[in-house]
Formats: structure tokens, sequence, C-alpha cells
């Protein structure tokens, strides 16, 4: 199945928590973690016009591409599953950044 962002949306996956700390200790399935904060992007949105001043728009572009590695929010987006993956819809612009190696 393919999903095309509407808009000024961005699909992303988050990336896999570790299973155990960098202390080697198991970390039990039925503790409740926190979000990552870093996400791999799926899909972007299409470039589209927006309304600018003076009554002329411009086109806005997605800032990240797909499969950038990036850092969100915690509590930014909305999740939902899709063929039992989690994936999240976020806002371009709650994008925190662009993680370069």
């Amino acid at each position: 199945m393919k999903i095309r962002p509407l808009n000024d949306f961005v699909l992303i996956e988050f990336d896999k928590i570790g299973d155990t700390t960098p202390g080697g200790i198991i970390i039990p399935g039925t503790v409740d973690q926190d979000r990552p904060q870093v996400a791999t992007v799926r899909q972007i949105h299409a470039p589209y016009a927006e309304p600018a001043p003076a009554g002329t728009t411009f086109i806005k572009a997605c800032p990240v591409n797909v499969g950038d590695k990036i850092m969100v929010g915690k509590y930014a987006g909305t999740d939902f599953k899709i063929e039992n993956k989690k994936f999240v819809f976020v806002k371009d612009d709650e994008l925190l950044g662009v993680i370069e190696d």
C-alpha cells in the first residue's frame, strides 16, 4: 500500500528502541517506554501553493527527502498502523532537524 501525504504532512516511521540498555540490562516488553525522537522519512508531500502577502502565492516544497533520518518532538504528529507497522503523520514545521552523517 502506498500513501501520499497531503498539504504539509510528512509520513515517518520511528526507529526501533533497543531491548537492552548500554550497560547490558534487558528491558522487558511490558515497560512503558517513551517514544523515540529519531525517525526515518517514508513519504513526503508534493510541493503546493501557499498564499503570501499582497495577493501573491509561493510554492512550498518539503524540507526533507525520503530516507532522511530526522529528529521530531516527543508528542508531534498522529500515530496510526498500516499492515502491522506503526507510522506517524507529522507536519513539516514540527520536524526539529535532519541527522547528517
